[in-house]
């Protein structure tokens, strides 16, 4: 219902694109409605995949290259 509401149309609170890994289904997002006049809002992306900055967030916390590699085998 939200999404079909007269002011999510109107402020673009809602789109759609496809998802570039899983094929042709569309996911809907909600933009970021809180833009400075004049800003233009961040193209649409994909919501990640499991795993995908796995190992970018556990090497950002600090984490050995041996314990990334232990996670990243399911241990």
């Amino acid at each position: 219902e939200a999404r079909q509401h007269a002011h999510a149309e109107a402020r673009g609170l809602f789109g759609t694109h496809a998802h570039p890994a899983e094929g042709v289904e569309f996911l809907h997002q909600h933009p970021n409605p809180k833009l400075l006049p004049g800003a233009e809002p961040p193209p649409p992306s994909p919501a990640p995949r499991l795993g995908e900055h796995t190992r970018a967030v556990l090497t950002e916390f600090g984490a050995a290259e041996d314990e990334i590699a232990a996670v990243l085998r399911g241990g």
